[in-house]
Formats: C-alpha cells, structure tokens, sequence
C-alpha cells in the first residue's frame, strides 16, 4: 500500500507542477497580453521531469541517499528492463531510504542545448518508467541481484 500511495503521491506533485507552469495562450488576448500568457517550454517537457526535481523530492520526501551507477552495473540494469539499446539513457541513478525497504531507480537522458558554442542548458531529463510511472521499484536485494557482475558472490 505504500508503494502505492508513493507513486501516487509522485504522479500527482507533477501534474501539479505541469499545471501550475504551463499558461495556455488565449484565442482573444490583446498584443499586450500576449507577452504575458506564453507558452513555458522547458528541455524536459516539464519541470518535474529535471534529474534534479526528482533527486530533490527523494532527498525531502523519503531522507534518501543515491547513487549513479557506473557503466558496467549501469549495463546490466538496463539489460534487466530491456532498453540496452536505448540511446536515450545516459544515466540510472538509485535512491534508497532508511524509511522504506525497496530502492527507487530512475533512468535519465543528457539534453544540452548551446549558445555561441558554449552550453547554454546542461540537465538530465527522467525517462519514464512506463506510461504512468517514473521510476521502477526493487527489493534492495533483488535489485542487488540485477546489479551484481556474473559469477561474483555465487
């Protein structure tokens, strides 16, 4: 159940977020309104979809700590979920919390964007676990498992 409600909890802080940032134009607003009722384009699609917002809100929310994997363990993560070959993941950070049992993985793509050749936007944006989730969840120990370099630890 609280599971659950955690992704629950995670689904419906961003869509507020995505609520409250993004303004519709209007069909009938005057020249001088029309500069104020732009339409917020962000390099994720959302702000709640910055790496950074979501490591923020486990950090606050859950007290979590986390790591990035590296290439290796990083490989055979996304091997385990079938998206080995996903040139859009460039990054599978893991949280876990002293308050919960399980471990949160979030996948992340790299967007740059320049501007007279120097960056103008450096962020990882989050990949979707699925179309309602944004991360996958494992028991620390299954996910241990997943991680783990064959033939060590037999």
């Amino acid at each position: 159940m609280n599971r659950k409600w955690a992704l629950k909890t995670i689904l419906i802080m961003l869509t507020t977020i995505v609520a409250m940032t993004i303004i519709r134009p209007s069909v009938s607003a005057t020249p001088g309104e029309e500069e104020n009722q732009r339409l917020i384009i962000h390099p994720c699609g959302s702000p709640g979809l910055d790496i950074q917002a979501m490591t923020n809100y486990f950090l606050h929310r859950w007290k979590a700590a986390y790591i990035d994997l590296d290439p290796a363990p990083m490989a055979r993560f996304l091997a385990h979920i079938n998206r080995l070959d996903d040139n859009n993941i460039d990054l599978v950070r893991v949280f876990f919390s002293p308050m919960r049992t399980d471990a949160a993985v979030i996948t992340a793509k790299h967007f740059v964007n320049f501007l007279d050749n120097k960056p103008l936007v450096d962020m990882y944006c989050v990949v979707r676990a699925s179309k309602n989730f944004l991360a996958y969840e494992y028991d620390a120990k299954v996910l241990e498992e997943i991680l783990r370099e064959p033939g060590i630890g037999i």
